[in-house]
């Protein structure tokens, strides 16, 4: 059993899924950022994720090391005996199990084909630029800009040329989106700069695109749209001219 040993007492900062794969957002207690990218992805429970996860440990089992613990958990068999046979098969593809076990917050097993885990450069080159101040959403911001927006420039209609009509990548924009989902609406939800800038190009995309049918996709009237980007846009003047 291999143990990710640099993740103890790091944070857990979400999960993107697309079809049979998925990627793993960790920061390091140094704030080393990582993405574990997981392919063939056969069965995943995730419980309890919350805003400001910290992670007691992160383990992997391959091979033999794949129990009918793991097995049970991850399918919720009660017949040990169906159990054992989807073990078997998981042995014979060669399956891995990665484990994350929290110290607060948010808990994960997964059984995959592979797992790989690499230095998110992006986010470490992005994150080493940025002003440091943080600007505060309220909950109706938050509402439109994290659920109606990102659901409509991530489901909806196609951006063309994504990184540089958004400003970031379409993984590190659905993380952002993700982030600022887990947050309880009581509690306040802070960006940086380059967030704000992410969410502006967003919902500026978003009324351009949508017009007339903004209320009806969204919920929100186009002139609270256009209300929520004067104030991004205001929050942006002081690094210079929007773009």
């Amino acid at each position: 059993m291999k143990t990710f040993n640099q993740f103890h007492d790091g944070s857990f900062d979400g999960v993107l899924l697309n079809g049979m794969g998925a990627q793993f957002f960790f920061r390091t207690r140094e704030k080393q950022s990582f993405v574990l990218r997981v392919s063939g992805l056969k069965s995943l429970r995730l419980n309890d994720f919350r805003q400001g996860n910290i992670i007691f440990d992160v383990l992997l089992r391959e091979g033999t090391e794949v129990n009918l613990s793991d097995i049970v958990e991850l399918y919720g068999f009660t017949d040990e005996d169906k159990a054992a046979l989807k073990l078997e098969e998981a042995h014979r593809e060669a399956l891995v199990v990665l484990e994350i076990n929290p110290s607060y917050g948010a808990s994960c097993q997964l059984l995959a084909t592979s797992v790989v885990l690499e230095e998110n450069h992006r986010a470490i080159t992005t994150h080493l630029a940025l002003d440091r101040e943080k600007y505060p959403l309220s909950p109706v911001e938050r509402e439109l800009l994290a659920w109606e927006v990102m659901n409509e420039i991530i489901n909806g209609f196609h951006v063309d040329n994504f990184d540089v009509a958004i400003g970031s990548s379409r993984d590190q924009t659905v993380a952002l989106g993700l982030r600022l989902r887990a947050i309880p609406r009581e509690c306040e939800a802070l960006i940086d700069q380059h967030e704000v800038r992410i969410l502006r190009n967003a919902l500026k995309l978003t009324l351009e695109e949508l017009g007339s049918e903004f209320q009806t996709r969204t919920g929100f009237y186009p002139e609270e749209g256009l209300a929520v980007l004067d104030r991004l846009n205001g929050l942006l003047e002081p690094l210079g001219k929007p773009s």
